[in-house]
C-alpha cells in the first residue's frame, strides 16, 4: 500500500520541480519593467559618468520614487537617476551626484538575473510579516551575488530581510523587531 502513495509524491515533487524552475526562468512583471528602467536610467548615467556600473536600486514605495545609484568602475564618483514614480517618462527623471561613494568596485548589480520583481517582494515580505508596512526595498549588489532587502514596520518594530531575485525565497534577518527611537521635541514656550 505505501508504494503507489510513494510513487505519487515523487511524480508529484517531481512535477513541482519542473513547474518552478519554468518559472525560474521567466522574470514577473515588475522585473521585467525595471530592467527597461535601469536601461534608460544607463542612459541618463553615462551623461555625467563613463561606463556607468549600476550599484543598488532603492525604491520608497511600489509606486513611488525608484532612485538608481551608479559608479564609475573604480567606485570613485558616482551619481543617483531619480525616477519620482515608476510611469514617469525617463526624459523628466532627475541626475545628480551622488555626494556620498559607498561602494565597492567589484559589486555591480546584474538586474538581467532578477526574475521576482518589487510587487512580489512586497507580497512576500507582507506574507511573512502581516501587517507589514513597506518601510524600504533595495536591489543590491553584495559578496553573494544581487539580492533584495526589504523592511517593515510592525506595531512590535522594524523587522527586515533578503529575498532571492530568482526564487523569491526570503529570509528573516536574524536581529529581533527594532523599535524605531523616539525623537525629541522641545516643549511649547511658555512666555
Amino acid at each position: 500500500m505505501r508504494k503507489p502513495l510513494t510513487a505519487f509524491i515523487v511524480m508529484l515533487l517531481a512535477a513541482t520541480t519542473v513547474a518552478c524552475s519554468g518559472n525560474a526562468d521567466r522574470a514577473d512583471e515588475d522585473a521585467v519593467r525595471l530592467a527597461g528602467m535601469v536601461d534608460q536610467a544607463i542612459t541618463l548615467a553615462s551623461e555625467s559618468i563613463e561606463n556607468p556600473v549600476l550599484r543598488q536600486v532603492a525604491f520608497g514605495s511600489l509606486d513611488g520614487a525608484h532612485i538608481f545609484y551608479f559608479t564609475d568602475p573604480a567606485a570613485s564618483v558616482g551619481v543617483e537617476v531619480i525616477a519620482e514614480t515608476p510611469s514617469l517618462p525617463a526624459s523628466e527623471w532627475q541626475v545628480r551626484d551622488s555626494e556620498f561613494v559607498r561602494h565597492r568596485p567589484e559589486a555591480g548589480l546584474d538586474v538581467g538575473s532578477v526574475r521576482v520583481g518589487a510587487r512580489a517582494v512586497f507580497d512576500t515580505a507582507s506574507d511573512q510579516w502581516p501587517g507589514c508596512e513597506l518601510r524600504g526595498m533595495t536591489l543590491v549588489a553584495g559578496d553573494e551575488g544581487t539580492t533584495w532587502r526589504v523592511s517593515c514596520n510592525l506595531p512590535e518594530g522594524v523587522v527586515s530581510g533578503t529575498v532571492d531575485p530568482v526564487t523569491g525565497l526570503l529570509t528573516n534577518s536574524s536581529a529581533p523587531p527594532a523599535r524605531v527611537p523616539v525623537t525629541a521635541t522641545p516643549l511649547p514656550s511658555t512666555g
